[in-house]
């Protein structure tokens, strides 16, 4: 069972996000040319009344948010967690419905029903559309630099995904092309879960797998297994009826779906073999700019509830894959030190050069930005975590978190006052 205070945070987190408002620039205002600039914004820092106050005099405001959640599991608690706080920021003038699970449309259809105004937020899947977000492609590439160890990557990776997509307007302008804007991004650790254990060459040789980024897929087609694309929703059919033999994907998607009691055999491996594949929480841009700009800022301010929610769903759904691993009498391994060096030779010969001389991206200075970032936000979550160069164990999160219960909410706001407070509308 997942860790009970992390539960009860997640659910308390839409009251219980800091006064302080995110460090940007203080909100500015122009001539009134659109919705958004025609309400004066509100001051970084601002307090719960100042923002209520500052909403008191406009229209309400309705928003449709689709996750791709059931309306039990925890993902849909962390996407309530910012629901409400917006609301109750706003003293009730922004009311975000929440749709559950393919309820308007289906997950691969989330950016169509983005453009054509059926959603307002939602996670949107680029990487299910690789020729109409070539930019986006070539930047997960970067991602690469990420960690990819338990608890670690739970709260780096968001956090140095949101900075890298913040300082590559490339990308901002393709999802704007696409009709979204990106306010955030998911947790984005990954492993093998297989129907049966697979660690080296032999095992995965003939093996077909699902992937969710062309790298991944080089990949796999290295090691010498056939790559596959399936939706989500489709990972516990296609592993129970054996149309592939392992899916590549995170711990809350395993858990979502149920995957794990057909495919209780993960397979890890280390930081600098694989790209991240992080979708972002978006909002379209029909509807961010009908907002006045105090319900942008407001939108944006409230990610403190929104990412605290990730990564304690995150967290959480470490320990409950661990508990639904041993039920499913599955286990747990590394892969297997050759094709460790299988990836990491794809990453330095063809994966870190193809970042470094995009024509659609400055690729050298996304790859000197990536590495200084990777190597910040590294430290500062290992410094938080009190871990070192030590690593948790998969089958020891929960205990690890019952011993020592770390604070994220403070340490996303901390990350969220710094290098990623210059995003803030004005």
């Amino acid at each position: 069972m997942a860790h009970p205070s992390l539960r009860r945070k997640l659910i308390a987190l839409g009251g219980l996000v800091a006064v302080g408002a995110l460090v940007a620039s203080c909100a500015a205002t122009s001539e009134p040319d659109t919705p958004s600039e025609q309400s004066a914004g509100i001051p970084v820092g601002a307090t719960k009344a100042e923002y209520q106050k500052a909403f008191a005099d406009l229209d309400p405001i309705e928003l449709v948010f689709q996750t791709g959640a059931g309306a039990g599991s925890a993902l849909a608690d962390r996407d309530r967690a910012y629901v409400d706080a917006v609301d109750e920021w706003s003293g009730g003038k922004v009311k975000i419905r929440l749709a559950f699970a393919g309820e308007i449309a289906p997950p691969a259809e989330t950016i169509a029903a983005m453009q054509d105004g059926r959603i307002d937020l939602t996670h949107a899947l680029p990487q299910y559309y690789p020729e109409d977000f070539p930019v986006y492609n070539e930047w997960l590439n970067s991602t690469v630099l990420s960690q990819t160890e338990y608890l670690v990557a739970d709260l780096q990776t968001p956090i140095l995904g949101q900075e890298l997509f913040n300082n590559t307007p490339q990308l901002v302008d393709e999802f704007t092309e696409n009709g979204f804007r990106a306010l955030a991004f998911n947790p984005g650790f990954s492993g093998f879960w297989c129907t049966e254990p697979l660690t080296t060459a032999d095992d995965f040789r003939g093996k077909i797998v699902a992937v969710g980024t062309s790298v991944a897929a080089q990949f796999v087609t290295a090691i010498g297994a056939s790559p596959t694309t399936l939706p989500f929703s489709e990972y516990y059919e296609g592993l129970q009826r054996g149309v592939v033999n392992c899916v590549i994907t995170g711990p809350e998607t395993a858990q979502l779906v149920g995957l794990i009691e057909v495919a209780p055999y993960l397979t890890t491996w280390p930081t600098g073999v694989m790209v991240h594949s992080q979708s972002p929480f978006a909002i379209s841009t029909m509807a961010w700019d009908r907002l006045p700009l105090v319900a942008q800022q407001l939108l944006f301010d409230r990610l403190d509830a929104y990412l605290s929610g990730a990564a304690a769903v995150n967290i959480s759904a470490w320990e409950d894959a661990a508990d639904s691993l041993r039920a499913a009498g599955g286990k747990v391994s590394a892969l297997d030190d050759e094709l460790v060096d299988v990836g990491r030779e794809l990453v330095d010969d063809a994966v870190l050069p193809a970042m470094r001389s995009s024509t659609l991206l400055d690729g050298e200075t996304l790859y000197k930005t990536a590495t200084a970032a990777a190597d910040r936000t590294n430290t500062e979550t290992r410094g938080f975590l009190g871990i070192g160069d030590d690593e948790v164990g998969f089958l020891e999160i929960g205990e690890w978190m019952d011993e020592n219960d770390p604070d994220i909410t403070a340490f996303i706001q901390e990350q969220l006052t710094g290098p990623l407070g210059g995003s803030r509308p004005e």
